[in-house]
């Protein structure tokens, strides 16, 4: 094979690597929150499975339509990693608004 032609294969057949970390590096400076969508819900409904868990934001009581009480919803899937960081973090923040400002505290028995 001539230099050229084996340049080429040579060239085909090299792997490329992606280095997701360097693309997905930033400063926390960077960071910029842009909230798309915005919802209210009243009601909550988890499922959880083996790899992640889905969170349904539902807001009750919905509209009847066509004979049926329609509910609208968000569905959101996290890890379960994730979740329990949610979780952890919506606690503290609970406890110390209650604590702060004597929001009403709602404790299902």
């Amino acid at each position: 094979m001539s230099g050229k032609v084996s340049d080429e294969v040579e060239k085909k057949s090299s792997n490329v690597q992606i280095d997701l970390n360097e693309i997905y590096k930033f400063e926390s400076e960077d960071i910029e929150i842009d909230i798309i969508n915005e919802e209210y819900s009243n009601l909550a409904y988890i499922q959880v499975g083996n790899r992640d868990l889905r969170i349904d934001f539902l807001k009750m009581p919905g509209v009847k339509k066509e004979g049926k009480q329609k509910v609208e919803g968000t569905r959101i899937h996290m890890s379960h990693a994730a979740a329990q960081k949610m979780a952890r973090k919506l606690i503290d923040i609970l406890q110390k608004s209650y604590s702060e400002r004597g929001f009403e505290e709602y404790e299902g028995k």
